[in-house]
């Protein structure tokens, strides 16, 4: 074989390389880095503030219209002490609440085509949840913390769209519902992600 065409395969192996890799990478494989906002739902969220998440996912294509994958989520939330404040004068009360989600999820896709600008999705999850709430009560200069954790089972319900057309730069925006079974009653939160699709 000449110089030329060795050159020349070695040049279409390498495209071909690249071109099927891109094109698993676009249509089969994708992962998601987004971030948001969570809200606690149910009796007793009425003291806890808004909060913030991020989140990372990674799907796979196991058939035309499903992917499955998984989620690694952190949610946290600050909760209002002010009534406890109140009742107490001069104890000054710090208290917080954090989420952990470990996540394997189904997604189904009415009609994908990551060539259009649009894709809508639905997704379900069941999976575990790590929950720990923390506390910090200072008074006349001594301070005192504690902390308690717990793990759950929990499940996720969500929709989402994906907006952005192969070859460019993909949003996802995905409001989430989860419910973790806890041993009183079930914890709630809602969430709403926004992220880039890499």
């Amino acid at each position: 074989m000449t110089k030329p065409s060795l050159k020349r395969n070695l040049f279409i192996l390498v495209a071909l390389f690249i071109f099927s890799n891109s094109f698993l990478y676009a249509q089969k494989n994708f992962f998601t880095i987004s971030a948001g906002a969570s809200k606690a739902l149910g009796e007793g969220s009425n003291n806890i503030n808004l909060g913030f998440n991020g989140s990372l996912s990674s799907f796979t294509k196991a058939s035309n219209n499903v992917f499955v994958g998984g989620k690694i989520s952190y949610n946290h939330f600050g909760v209002d002490t002010g009534e406890i404040e109140n009742t107490f004068p001069g104890v000054d009360l710090s208290a917080s609440m954090s989420i952990l989600e470990l996540l394997p999820i189904i997604r189904i896709f009415p009609s994908v085509n990551f060539e259009e600008k649009t894709n809508y999705f639905l997704q379900a999850g069941l999976g575990y949840y790590s929950l720990t709430a923390k506390a910090t009560a200072k008074y006349q200069g001594e301070s005192n913390s504690d902390s308690e954790s717990e793990g759950n089972f929990g499940l996720n319900l969500g929709i989402g769209i994906i907006l952005g057309q192969s070859g460019t730069t993909k949003v996802e925006v995905s409001p989430n519902y989860n419910i973790i079974f806890t041993e009183d009653e079930s914890t709630k939160y809602f969430s709403i992600n926004v992220g880039i699709i890499l």
